[in-house]
């Protein structure tokens, strides 16, 4: 009797869990996933035709170029972890706003540590994809725990 409780609780776990297994994937965090894995297979999917790049070093880049800096491992992505997300909508495009922190090596230097994140994603006939993404080197302070960084 026991066995079967315990086959039936794993059974009902995997029902309820299956949902999620099949849960689309947040393009912020593909996006995330596949600067740190440089997944420009990934990239070519994710970021929009017309993408703009403005790096943290005030350098401006469009689609081909910023994969191609991947590619080439001009960039290299250590860890780029965002959080406390904030996000706006107007019709079918979003805008998402983190902070997040950036470590990684590039021929082009970029700062490093905590950076503010913008990206605005639109709707692609009916796949998401990312128009731009803007990163600003920020400060730390009390207030940035809330999302309301001060600018380096």
């Amino acid at each position: 009797m026991k066995i079967l409780k315990t086959l039936s609780l794993v059974a009902l776990f995997a029902l309820l869990g299956a949902p999620l297994a099949f849960a689309k994937a947040d393009v912020v965090n593909l996006y995330a996933e596949a600067l740190m894995t440089a997944d420009t297979a990934e990239l070519e999917k994710i970021l929009a035709p017309n993408f703009w790049y403005v790096g943290p070093h005030g350098h401006i880049m469009d689609k081909d170029h910023f994969i191609a800096e991947l590619r080439d491992k001009k960039l290299v992505v250590d860890r780029l972890s965002l959080r406390n997300q904030r996000e706006t909508q107007v019709g079918q495009t979003r805008i998402v706003t983190s902070n997040g922190v950036f470590y990684g090596k590039s021929v082009l230097p970029r700062p490093q540590g905590l950076m503010r994140y913008c990206m605005v994603i639109g709707d692609n006939n009916g796949a998401e994809q990312i128009v731009l993404v803007q990163v600003t080197p920020v400060i730390g302070t009390d207030n940035c725990v809330d999302g309301n960084c001060q600018i380096k």
